[in-house]
């Protein structure tokens, strides 16, 4: 009972204390999913239309861009095929032309800035609106309803524990976070038995329906696990793998252990974009959620 109460009304009133639109914005996307693929087709260049229009105009980079390579935004309108005329985004570009990349409209002081990772190359520095984090957020929600998980189910985090003790004021504030979004972390700093031992009690004790994490965490745990004949099947539904590339014998130990699906987040989450393997009406395939553009998608960089 108190999952739903976090749900439904914890959820709601610590996004109005905060000053967020994420409901709202979770509601638009599934109502994007809902339209027949001509219309969606026509929104798609109407509205990326805008968008270039608006990069021209607010920020340097594409402003210098567009009127180098005589990119003319209102193609876009007649034909998706123009966006090929743009180059890629890619991380080195972003480190290189900074707050070039920046739209006018926004003050640098007032975004929230991410780092990447740094498992593909040189951590990369990516500056949010506020209005960019909610959308990031909405795109979440939706993308792991896919996955059958609704925000009053259990989900789990494998965390790393690191040794300082962080303030007292970030302590609260993750634990009503926790708290909000119905979710439990299990901090890991090793792969020794009596660690594996420890995450395995706490997970068999919270059966969250969604675990994330990264890989080599659940992996260790699959392998343990199955080493000493433990039945862990219907412990955890869904497996969504952040941070570390997910490859094929991951995958299949985690899945045939746990006997749960394993969702492969892979690339450009710092630009709000999910790619996962999900199954949908028509089977298992690929499905993009976020910005899904040529001006969003970071190769290489990878």
């Amino acid at each position: 009972m108190l999952r739903y109460f976090n749900a439904w009304l914890l959820y709601p009133l610590a996004e109005r204390y905060q000053g967020r639109r994420i409901r709202a914005k979770a509601d638009a996307l599934r109502q994007q999913t809902r339209m027949s693929v001509s219309e969606r087709r026509v929104w798609v260049k109407s509205r990326l239309a805008r968008q270039l229009e608006r990069a021209r105009e607010d920020v340097p980079y594409y402003h210098d861009l567009f009127h180098q390579i005589r990119f003319e935004p209102t193609k876009i309108g007649r034909d998706l095929g123009y966006l090929q005329d743009v180059p890629y985004l890619t991380k080195e570009i972003i480190r290189e032309q900074g707050a070039r990349l920046i739209s006018k409209r926004h003050s640098q002081a007032s975004l929230h800035v991410r780092k990447t990772g740094g498992s593909t190359g040189p951590s990369t520095q990516i500056y949010y609106s506020q209005e960019a984090l909610d959308w990031t957020a909405a795109v979440n929600l939706v993308s792991l309803e896919w996955a059958g998980k609704r925000r009053h189910m259990k989900e789990l985090h494998l965390a790393s524990r690191f040794p300082e003790t962080f303030p007292w004021r970030d302590r609260v504030k993750e634990r009503l976070k926790c708290l909000v979004l119905n979710r439990c972390n299990i901090f890991t700093d090793n792969f020794d038995s009596s660690g594996l031992d420890d995450a395995w009690r706490k997970l068999r004790r919270m059966r969250p329906f969604l675990i994330q994490g990264h890989p080599s965490t659940l992996y260790a745990l699959a392998v343990y696990l199955r080493e000493r004949e433990i039945d862990a099947r219907g412990v955890v539904r869904v497996f969504e793998s952040t941070g570390e590339v997910l490859d094929a014998r991951k995958r299949e130990t985690i899945e045939s252990v746990f006997g749960c699906r394993a969702i492969d987040r892979f690339g450009n989450a710092e630009f709000g974009a999910r790619l996962s393997l999900h199954d949908g009406p028509f089977g298992r395939h690929h499905g993009l959620s976020g910005p899904g553009c040529r001006l969003g998608k970071a190769r290489g960089s990878q």
